[in-house]
């Protein structure tokens, strides 16, 4: 708390108790212990100077906001995701490490954040997953359209670890105990996930990255039963490096069938080699097109190369990637043949998270971007991108942004910054499009908290981390309670102000 404030306590304080705690007035003195209380409750107020930029005429984004909701300070809040479902309910969900954001740690425990708006208004935070003695990178996250389930993905460390699987249902997402307990999906390897029109999950893994590691695998597996049982990984490209590199990989399934992969490769040390590539299946897995080099810098490369691919229809893909520049290329007939690459925006050498895009009810396309001081969202407009927002103009070095629209016409916007605010920022904006009514929840068809099985494991299983640690919920819960109360001591300050006011005059 700064001095100022300190001193200005203390002289506040010794006013009062000296010319009117000893004036003989109870009320007086019962009123000003109570404005002293409120005070010392409240603490300074922190400005908002952000600017506020627009996109379209008559509209523009909020200004962005702490959206974890929470006052636990040690550690980081990262890797965070954005959910709609079908009933146009946003879903956030977030990572909490009780560690630095050193990539080098192994971590001390963790735990998965949730909120909803599906009452209008951004629910309270709630730590839904919880582990000790691990982190939680490298979030994936879908819902599945048959029984709404939320699937989660994550890695146990910050580069390499094995990858865990976690699911709810829906409606019950803010409750704790209706989570599944953490499942191993696969030992020594990383993955992201996807899940097609028949609640088919499908995930790409690949292999965690090795000190003189210059062969790296890319697998392919998928389960039927909402992440109970998984099929034998499928090996579907190996590439081969001439420095110690690591691959990873993104998947998507477009209504057809086809399943997507764009795969990352990038040398272990800073800056030897980047090359991007794209594969795709049109038989549910079982044979795969020859690997596609969409991007190769070689060692001439800047800043951070990732692809993501994305499927809007079933013949319209989109595929997006750094090189270093943040570069967007398309396809029509379900990525037998693609347009030629154009540039989303000019932000330099592409530091930051990967680009996101996503639709609105009209069918206009958006592109989230980043780079050290800035959060960019573009508006694809006939044969280009011309429109773009600057939503976030402080030097946070945000990653990890993600853009989703609900309702037809709200984007939203949230991303993760790696300064020593280890916050997740959250902002929206109402754009020009037909609006789509919220819809209430189904009945519940399926029970999605039973245990599931462990799959079979690409090499030796490491030990599992162990139960959740009930503090880290107790910690979240008492800051939920002060962020609650925190309004309501707001709202009473002021007519207990206006009350001892009264009270003093009619002494004097």
């Amino acid at each position: 708390m700064p001095d100022g404030m300190d001193s200005w306590r203390t002289r506040r304080s010794c006013a009062l108790s000296g010319d009117l705690l000893c004036s003989g007035s109870k009320w007086t003195g019962c009123v000003c212990l109570l404005l002293l209380f409120a005070l010392t409750l409240m603490g300074p107020a922190t400005p908002r100077v952000l600017t506020v930029y627009a996109q379209e005429p008559g509209t523009g984004w909020a200004i962005p906001w702490d959206i974890t909701g929470t006052n636990v300070t040690d550690g980081v809040h990262q890797y965070c995701t954005l959910l709609v479902d079908g009933q146009q309910n946003v879903h956030l969900l977030w990572v909490h490490n009780m560690t630095g954001s050193d990539e080098t740690s192994e971590g001390s425990g963790a735990a998965l954040f949730y909120r909803t708006d599906i009452q209008g208004d951004w629910s309270p935070s709630v730590d839904v997953v919880a582990i000790s003695g691990h982190v939680m990178a490298d979030l994936s996250a879908a819902i599945s359209p048959v029984n709404d389930t939320i699937h989660v993905f994550w890695h146990d460390q910050y580069i390499g670890g094995d990858l865990y699987h976690a699911r709810v249902w829906l409606r019950d997402a803010g409750n704790p105990r209706a989570w599944s307990s953490p499942s191993l999906v696969g030992t020594n390897v990383g993955g992201t996930c996807a899940i097609d029109a028949e609640g088919v999950l499908h995930t790409v893994l690949y292999d965690a990255p090795e000190a003189e590691q210059q062969a790296s695998n890319v697998y392919y597996a998928r389960s039927e039963d909402d992440g109970k049982t998984w099929s034998d990984p499928i090996p579907v490209y190996q590439a081969i490096t001439p420095v110690p590199a690591s691959v990873s990989g993104e998947i998507a399934v477009d209504p057809a069938g086809r399943i997507h992969i764009g795969i990352t490769i990038r040398s272990l040390e800073y800056s030897e080699y980047s090359e991007l590539g794209y594969i795709r299946s049109e038989d549910g897995g079982k044979s795969w097109t020859p690997y596609e080099q969409v991007a190769f810098e070689g060692t001439g490369w800047q800043g951070v190369n990732r692809i993501k691919v994305f499927a809007f229809s079933t013949d319209e893909i989109h595929r997006t990637w750094h090189d270093p520049r943040r570069m967007h290329q398309w396809s029509h007939d379900g990525g037998a043949t693609w347009s030629h690459p154009v540039e989303i925006i000019d932000l330099g050498a592409a530091f930051g998270g990967a680009n996101q895009l996503v639709k609105d009810s009209a069918g206009r396309l958006y592109a989230v971007t980043a780079t050290g001081g800035g959060v960019y969202v573009s508006t694809w407009d006939k044969d280009r991108w011309r429109l773009f927002a600057q939503v976030e103009d402080r030097f946070i070095d945000p990653h990890g942004q993600y853009i989703a629209a609900s309702q037809g016409n709200r984007l939203h916007v949230a991303y993760y910054d790696r300064t020593y605010l280890g916050k997740v920022w959250y902002s929206s904006c109402q754009i020009s499009a037909p609006g789509i009514p919220r819809q209430p929840y189904p009945t519940r068809t399926l029970d999605p908290t039973a245990a599931p099985t462990v799959v079979p494991d690409l090499s030796t299983a490491r030990e599992t981390p162990s139960p959740a640690d009930a503090n880290y919920h107790l910690r979240a819960g008492e800051a939920h309670l002060a962020d609650a109360t925190r309004p309501l001591i707001w709202a009473v300050f002021p007519v207990l102000l206006l009350v001892g006011g009264a009270l003093l005059l009619r002494r004097r």
